[in-house]
């Protein structure tokens, strides 16, 4: 799938219902891990039952 817009973009993040998994597949030093911290900080909170480790 490939995303023309950021607002489709948000538009399919909104609905967490169909969002299963991700990947983000980058070469070294390209902000993964900045984006999957701002993916998962615009998320809700996680369930209650999980459990930090």
């Amino acid at each position: 799938m490939v995303l023309n817009s950021l607002d489709k973009m948000i538009q399919l993040q909104k609905n967490t219902a169909d969002i299963r998994n991700i990947c983000v597949l980058a070469h070294v030093d390209h902000g993964k891990a900045t984006l999957a911290d701002c993916l998962v900080s615009t998320m809700a909170s996680p369930p209650a039952t999980w459990q930090a480790s």
